[in-house]
């Protein structure tokens, strides 16, 4: 049975982003993080292949739309159904991230959507 929980939400430089704990049975599980990109910004409803350029943890794996995302979601998640979303997953061989890490690259997945999207 699969599950996703917001494991923390966070504000940066004015940008909502949420890290997402996903699990896959009692053992597989992940962390994911993903940015709310509001409509002024230049990579809103742009599809993930798009954002090959953007210098991020394994490169950008999501994207959808605020309405779809929240429906994904166990717990409520405060988002506007227009806002687009794109998202980076830690589901890598190398190890799991600690959600310190991954805030941290949360931070920065911003930084670099803010830099491109102006």
């Amino acid at each position: 049975m699969k599950t996703k929980k917001i494991e923390k939400e966070i504000t940066y430089k004015g940008y909502k982003g949420c890290i997402i704990l996903t699990w896959y049975g009692p053992f597989l599980h992940w962390r994911s993080a993903y940015v709310f990109i509001p409509k002024n910004n230049k990579l809103h409803g742009k599809h993930y292949s798009e954002c090959d350029d953007l210098d991020v943890h394994g490169g950008v794996t999501f994207s959808e739309i605020g309405k779809t995302f929240k429906t994904k979601i166990e717990d409520g998640l405060e988002l506007p159904d227009d806002a687009w979303v794109l998202g980076i997953d830690f589901n890598h061989v190398l190890g799991e991230w600690d959600i310190k890490d991954v805030e941290k690259e949360l931070k920065r997945f911003i930084s670099v959507v803010i830099k491109a999207g102006g």
